[in-house]
């Protein structure tokens, strides 16, 4: 069963190919009582299955308070520290909605003085329809895929022999029975969707 929704949802990633470029942006900061709130947008959710976003802050001067879905994409969430002060959430849902607006909400602690929060990264449906964001520059890198990420069984090349491997892990957590870091493309401990659309924007790739 964990297979099966597996290769349903990877399928409907893969199978839109490449669209128009879409645009994803930030709006102004709104004050509430607890912190600031930074609206992420995007100008057409027309074909859109998953949004992965990693964005810059200040985790000493600004700490995430909370991060919000919005009913455009209502469905699953995950948000992860990645490396040092660089968030990864990652957004899904089974059924494409059309429209545009505001998908997801970041409110941080107010620091009282300017602070830093922008768009490392954006892909949308695995890197599959392309994007056109503000992007800063982590002063720390980020972790960078293995040379041959994705090709789990070192075939050469990322297929669905590989899929099968991740699926048979997908779900595994650190310090549990079975648990292969291998599958852990992102680092954090678990096997899940974030790695699971890791794997999905290497699918195809040819090594040697």
């Amino acid at each position: 069963m964990k297979t099966t929704t597996l290769i349903l949802i990877f399928w409907a990633v893969i199978a839109w190919g490449q669209e128009a470029s879409r645009h994803v942006w930030m709006e102004e900061p709104r004050a509430t009582d607890e912190g600031l709130i930074y609206a992420l947008e995007i100008d057409d959710f027309s074909d859109v299955l998953a949004i992965e976003v990693d964005l810059l802050h200040d985790s000493q001067q600004a700490p995430v308070l909370k991060v919000r879905q919005k009913a455009i994409l209502r469905g699953f969430i995950t948000v992860d520290n990645v490396i040092g002060d660089t968030l990864k959430i990652v957004l899904a849902r089974a059924v494409a909605l059309g429209g545009s607006g505001t998908f997801a909400e970041v409110e941080i602690e107010n620091p009282g003085v300017a602070t830093e929060l922008g768009f490392v990264r954006v892909t949308l449906n695995a890197g599959q329809i392309p994007v056109e964001y503000e992007q800063v520059i982590p002063d720390v890198g980020m972790n960078p895929p293995s040379i041959d990420a994705g090709d789990f069984d070192s075939s050469g090349v990322v297929d669905f022999s590989d899929f099968f491997l991740f699926a048979d892990h997908f779900g595994g957590a650190a310090g549990n029975p079975g648990f292969d870091s291998l599958f852990d493309m992102d680092e954090d401990g678990e096997i899940g969707f974030s790695d699971f659309f890791l794997f999905a924007d290497h699918f195809g790739t040819v090594y040697r």
